[in-house]
């Protein structure tokens, strides 16, 4: 787990992260692989200091808007066209409630195995008499050595399944309905972030969320909440929360992707926000799609 208040996570974080968005980081690599194994605070705070001063390689090939939305539309290619909304309400609902349910039983599903790699998965199953898996989780007992199931074991294993567990995946979901039964489909990224700190405690959400509500504590609004020590701002976040967009916008997925824009950017910049924005837009299109 990376924790946004451990220096030395956000250092090495923060160092494999400005390598991917394409900086000069090199004169720098010595002193951080050594201050990653026996570093002090406060040398890990003056290397991420220097390396939020560093600046991006002048052959960099892409073109990435940071966090402004006309500028990210801009740079969309062609619209594609397609057909319009023909669903009845009954139809409508029905596909909304499979979508829920659907993202409510893949998220249980695989909760108990959270984090395991494929080959600890098939091992596991293997040993239950579950490969390949057609259900949920069986409890093995006992757990196969070095492997740990996640702790909603009791409440995501086949056969003791009586609810959805509680997941961060879909609490953004749900807040973001609520989001818009609060404040409409004006909302900014400002009142994303007053339902985060009315309604999240802070260690029930991860990475780029965590460190952007650490952000908002101190005082750090849109778009700064997003940049500071936050070595997390172009992860999967944003992305996992983009749902609720594309199901209020059926066949509009210009709509689902301004309305993810204004939730990712509080968080997240560039290809963090560019995945919300797709999949709301993708779900938005499924609607009306052909295929």
């Amino acid at each position: 787990m990376h924790d946004v208040l451990n220096l030395r996570d956000l250092l090495g974080d923060e160092f494999t992260q400005r390598q991917e968005e394409g900086y000069d980081v090199s004169h720098l690599e010595a002193h951080i692989r050594q201050a990653l194994y026996d570093g002090s605070d406060a040398e890990c705070d003056r290397l991420l200091t220097l390396l939020e001063k560093t600046a991006q390689k002048a052959d960099w090939p892409y073109h990435e808007p940071a966090s402004d939305l006309e500028e990210i539309l801009a740079a969309r290619p062609e619209e594609v066209k397609l057909s319009s909304l023909a669903l009845r309400e009954d139809e409508l609902r029905d596909r909304l409630r499979g979508a829920w349910l659907g993202r409510c039983a893949g998220c249980n599903l695989g909760k108990p195995v959270e984090g395991w790699s494929r080959a600890d998965i098939k091992r596991y199953l293997e040993l239950a008499g579950a490969y390949p898996l057609a259900d949920y989780f069986p409890l093995l007992e006992p757990v196969p050595f070095g492997l740990q199931l996640n702790a909603s074991w009791p409440e995501t294993t086949q056969g003791n399944i009586q609810f959805m567990a509680r997941d961060d995946d879909t609490d953004y979901t749900i807040l973001g309905l609520h989001i818009l039964e609060t404040y409409g489909f004006d909302f900014g990224p400002e009142n994303v972030a007053r339902e985060w700190l009315t309604h999240f405690p802070f260690l029930s959400i991860y990475t780029a969320e965590r460190a952007a509500y650490r952000n908002l504590i101190e005082r750090r609004w849109p778009p700064q909440s997003a940049l500071h020590r936050n070595p997390y701002r172009e992860w999967i976040g944003a992305q996992i929360r983009a749902d609720i967009w594309g199901y209020v916008s059926p066949g509009d997925p210009e709509r689902a992707a301004r309305l993810a824009f204004q939730d990712a950017s509080l968080s997240h910049v560039k290809n963090g926000i560019y995945g919300e924005m797709w999949a709301a837009a993708l779900m938005a299109a499924s609607f009306v799609a052909q295929d």
